[in-house]
Protein backbone atom coordinates (compact mmCIF):
# COMPACT_ATOMS: atom_id res chain seq x y z
CA UNK A 1 0.00 0.00 0.00
CA UNK A 2 1.26 3.35 -1.45
CA UNK A 3 0.57 6.48 0.83
CA UNK A 4 -0.74 8.27 -2.72
CA UNK A 5 -3.50 5.47 -2.87
CA UNK A 6 -3.92 5.11 0.39
CA UNK A 7 -5.55 8.90 -0.16
CA UNK A 8 -7.28 7.87 -2.91
CA UNK A 9 -5.35 10.60 -4.77
CA UNK A 10 -5.95 8.91 -8.12
CA UNK A 11 -9.73 10.09 -8.37
CA UNK A 12 -8.40 13.39 -9.53
CA UNK A 13 -6.67 14.06 -12.73
CA UNK A 14 -2.82 14.51 -11.42
CA UNK A 15 -0.11 11.58 -11.06
CA UNK A 16 -0.29 9.81 -7.92
CA UNK A 17 2.99 11.46 -7.12
CA UNK A 18 0.88 12.77 -4.68
CA UNK A 19 -1.50 15.56 -6.62
CA UNK A 20 -3.64 17.19 -4.49
CA UNK A 21 -6.99 19.37 -6.31
CA UNK A 22 -5.48 22.38 -7.34
CA UNK A 23 -7.48 24.54 -5.47
CA UNK A 24 -5.94 23.09 -2.72
CA UNK A 25 -2.09 23.49 -3.92
CA UNK A 26 -0.23 20.45 -4.18
CA UNK A 27 1.74 17.91 -1.62
CA UNK A 28 4.98 20.12 -2.12
CA UNK A 29 2.94 22.95 0.31
CA UNK A 30 2.29 20.36 3.05
CA UNK A 31 6.04 19.00 2.50
CA UNK A 32 4.82 15.60 1.43
CA UNK A 33 6.00 14.90 -2.33
CA UNK A 34 8.85 13.19 -1.13
CA UNK A 35 6.86 10.18 1.04
CA UNK A 36 4.40 9.01 -1.75
CA UNK A 37 5.52 5.66 -1.64
CA UNK A 38 5.58 5.30 1.92
CA UNK A 39 3.30 3.59 4.03
CA UNK A 40 1.63 5.67 6.41
CA UNK A 41 2.48 3.75 9.68
CA UNK A 42 6.09 4.11 8.43
CA UNK A 43 5.75 8.36 8.51
CA UNK A 44 6.77 10.38 11.93
CA UNK A 45 3.88 11.59 14.08
CA UNK A 46 3.83 15.49 12.31
CA UNK A 47 3.97 13.33 8.79
CA UNK A 48 1.35 11.46 9.67
CA UNK A 49 -0.58 14.79 10.94
CA UNK A 50 0.00 16.65 7.68
CA UNK A 51 -1.28 13.31 5.76
CA UNK A 52 -4.02 13.73 7.91
CA UNK A 53 -4.79 17.03 6.41
CA UNK A 54 -4.37 16.31 3.12
CA UNK A 55 -6.83 13.92 3.06
CA UNK A 56 -9.63 16.15 4.37
CA UNK A 57 -8.41 18.41 1.53
CA UNK A 58 -8.72 15.85 -0.79
CA UNK A 59 -12.52 15.11 0.40
CA UNK A 60 -13.91 18.13 -0.81
CA UNK A 61 -16.37 18.85 1.72
CA UNK A 62 -17.90 22.04 2.48
CA UNK A 63 -17.60 21.58 6.16
CA UNK A 64 -13.86 20.39 7.59
CA UNK A 65 -13.66 19.97 10.94
CA UNK A 66 -9.81 19.76 12.54
CA UNK A 67 -8.72 18.69 15.97
CA UNK A 68 -5.27 19.54 16.64
CA UNK A 69 -4.37 19.91 13.05
CA UNK A 70 -0.66 20.91 14.26
CA UNK A 71 0.28 18.91 17.32
CA UNK A 72 3.32 17.20 16.18
CA UNK A 73 4.24 20.24 13.89
CA UNK A 74 7.07 22.54 13.76
CA UNK A 75 6.48 26.57 13.61
CA UNK A 76 7.08 26.40 9.75
CA UNK A 77 4.46 23.74 9.22
CA UNK A 78 2.15 25.75 11.32
CA UNK A 79 1.99 28.33 9.48
CA UNK A 80 1.70 26.16 6.43
CA UNK A 81 -1.54 24.85 7.72
CA UNK A 82 -2.54 28.20 8.84
CA UNK A 83 -2.60 29.56 5.13
CA UNK A 84 -4.33 26.58 4.46
CA UNK A 85 -7.13 27.22 6.89
CA UNK A 86 -7.17 30.59 5.68
CA UNK A 87 -7.81 29.45 1.81
CA UNK A 88 -10.45 26.99 2.67
CA UNK A 89 -12.03 30.03 4.01
CA UNK A 90 -11.31 32.37 1.46
CA UNK A 91 -12.80 29.79 -0.90
CA UNK A 92 -16.00 29.43 0.89
CA UNK A 93 -15.30 26.35 3.01
CA UNK A 94 -16.89 26.30 6.69
CA UNK A 95 -13.71 25.23 9.06
CA UNK A 96 -13.57 24.38 12.37
CA UNK A 97 -10.83 23.97 14.32
CA UNK A 98 -10.31 22.52 17.93
CA UNK A 99 -6.83 23.41 19.47
CA UNK A 100 -4.52 24.51 22.39
CA UNK A 101 -2.41 26.22 19.48
CA UNK A 102 -2.28 29.82 20.65
CA UNK A 103 0.04 30.85 17.84
CA UNK A 104 -2.37 28.64 15.44
CA UNK A 105 -5.52 30.64 16.58
CA UNK A 106 -3.53 34.02 16.14
CA UNK A 107 -2.43 33.05 12.55
CA UNK A 108 -6.10 32.26 10.96
CA UNK A 109 -8.97 32.51 13.62
CA UNK A 110 -11.87 34.96 13.30
CA UNK A 111 -13.96 33.37 16.34
CA UNK A 112 -12.77 31.95 19.43
CA UNK A 113 -15.19 29.82 21.22
CA UNK A 114 -13.13 29.14 24.80
CA UNK A 115 -14.29 26.25 26.08
CA UNK A 116 -13.62 27.87 29.55
CA UNK A 117 -16.16 30.58 29.15
CA UNK A 118 -18.99 28.32 27.39
CA UNK A 119 -21.27 30.67 27.16
CA UNK A 120 -18.79 34.01 25.72
CA UNK A 121 -18.26 34.26 22.02
CA UNK A 122 -15.27 36.12 21.02
CA UNK A 123 -15.68 37.73 17.54
CA UNK A 124 -12.11 37.92 16.10
CA UNK A 125 -13.14 39.52 12.98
Amino acid sequence: LRLCSYLNFSRFDFSCKFGLPHTFGTASSLNLQDFADRHPQSLSGGQKQRVAIASALASSREILLFDEPTSGLYYTHMLQISQILINLKLQGKTVIVVTHDRELIKECCDVEIKLSEFNKLEDRR
